[in-house]
């Protein structure tokens, strides 16, 4: 709705000017003085933090099959929106029933996340001998800035949906192999092995691939760790390196010293929400203690470290690794039937529930201030 507004609002500015460059400087000179207002309180590292944050919280009881109590799960399933699951998305299980599989789902979701690679360095090629040659760096800047993005927020969920793909059990039900994710799919079909090394390439591809991103930012760690005399702030740096500028989402607001935390950050969620859920053989009680103790470390290296330059952000991330650990805490009252008449799943509202959907609104409050 919002965006067919916006489209009538431009059609009748158009009509009015008569000149679409008129239109477009004209709405490019409000978008400044609009920025010169929201700047003093926007900082990119607030939304990273929130949305790494809730790529693990939402992921807690899908991963360990047990149920929140309302209205928590209602905003675990708006917050679902963080594991970019193409598939799901655009709808297409429920207008293609062929595509309802969870093979035919996976081959979607993890194929989408490439092909927008693809198209984005396609785009890049034809703008690139469109562009003078003094501007065919700041082309790159923008492409680079947008995979940068893309490759932050898709990576720990595609990880994730393949890995589930790679576990098979052949011993709760003798003579039979199924799908863990989906048991409606035999693991000794023809349809499984051929989707078996789809599921391993491209696990392998997205695992590795903040790796690729660490090689890339430790080729420019001269220029990320130099002390210039024109600043000593990682994001002035930014400002007058050109050869910095197309990795700014991932250095920018921390301290030199910490530039490789965005890395560390995937890679964090790559454990919490793929690896111990996934490949731990053990009971979900066990994985969710085992959740609880990684929490812990994290909020330990966090705390210790301190990676961003201004101390508010440090605070934020710190609470947004307790409010992991508390999930995970409770995932393990409820496997445990300890919380008794605190938990309602009869569509009521519990007391437990409550609480814990007033601590996620708190967070996005505080982190608005």
């Amino acid at each position: 709705v919002a965006a067919g507004f916006l489209v009538i609002w431009l059609f009748e500015r158009i009509s009015h000017l008569n000149d679409m460059q008129k239109l477009l400087r004209h709405n490019r000179i409000m978008f400044k003085r609009l920025w010169v207002v929201v700047a003093p309180y926007y900082n990119i590292a607030v939304p990273k933090v929130i949305w790494s944050t809730f790529q693990i919280v939402c992921t807690v009881p899908v991963s360990l099959y047990i149920y929140f109590p309302s209205p928590l799960k209602e905003m675990m399933d708006v917050a679902w929106i963080s594991q970019v699951d193409a598939a799901e998305m655009l709808g297409i299980p429920c207008t293609f029933a062929e595509y309802n599989g969870f093979i035919q789902r996976s081959y979607i979701s993890g194929l989408m996340p490439l092909l927008i690679g693809i198209i984005c360095w396609l785009i890049y090629a034809v703008r690139v001998n469109l562009v003078s040659l003094n501007k065919e760096d700041e082309v790159f800047g923008q492409h680079m800035h947008f995979t940068m993005i893309f490759i932050f927020c898709v990576v720990p969920p595609m990880t994730r949906l393949l890995a589930t793909g790679l576990v098979c059990d052949s011993e709760t039900i003798p003579g039979i192999s199924f799908l863990v994710a989906s048991p409606a799919v035999d693991c000794d079909s023809d349809m499984y092995n051929a989707f078996l090394p789809f599921a391993i390439i491209m696990f392998l591809a997205y695992f590795s691939t903040p790796l690729l991103c660490l090689g890339i930012l430790f080729a420019k760690h001269d220029r990320i760790v130099m002390n210039d005399e024109v600043s000593l702030e990682l994001r002035h740096v930014l400002r007058y390196d050109p050869t910095l500028k197309p990795y700014r989402f991932l250095i920018k607001n921390y301290k030199r010293a910490t530039w490789w935390h965005d890395i560390y950050d995937m890679y964090r969620r790559i454990l919490l929400v793929c690896i111990i859920p996934t490949f731990f053989s053990a009971p979900v009680s066990s994985k969710a203690s085992i959740g609880c103790v990684l929490s812990l470390l994290t909020i330990m290296i966090s705390t210790n470290l301190k990676p961003y330059e201004l101390e508010v952000i440090n605070s934020l991330s710190e609470m947004c690794q307790y409010l992991i650990f508390f999930t995970y805490f409770v995932a393990v009252l409820i496997l445990a039937d300890f919380e008794d008449g605190l938990n309602q799943t009869g569509g009521r509202w519990s007391l437990l529930g409550s609480v814990l959907a007033l601590a996620l609104t708190a967070l996005c409050l505080i982190s608005l201030r």
